[in-house]
């Protein structure tokens, strides 16, 4: 059984030997250069829109924060707002108790 993978694999070896080396066309690395060069991008398109993305990027950011800021001040001032309602109802006691309230007097 040897001998017959023996003798396969010689015929194979033999068959390769008929094989000639397939030879590029003189003008295939000048095509090859011309394809590449129209397939990459011009490199200033690529800077613009990064720097396009970018600037939306920042400006995105600069307005979500302006708005949480704004929020955190509406919620200080609120708070203040009512503070000074409770010392403007202590001032003039209008946090007296109701007239009809006869039994807590």
């Amino acid at each position: 059984m040897k001998t017959n993978i023996e003798q396969q694999i010689e015929s194979t070896l033999n068959s390769l030997d008929a094989i000639q080396r397939a030879e590029i066309s003189p003008y295939f690395k000048t095509r090859m250069k011309g394809m590449l060069t129209e397939i990459q991008p011009d490199p200033a398109i690529f800077s613009f829109r990064y720097t396009i993305a970018f600037a939306t990027i920042a400006l995105i950011l600069t307005a979500n924060t302006f708005l949480l800021y704004q929020r955190f001040n509406q919620n200080t001032s609120a708070e203040k707002s009512v503070q000074s309602i409770g010392e403007i109802s202590e001032i003039y006691h209008l946090n007296s108790t109701p007239v009809l309230d006869y039994d807590n007097q």
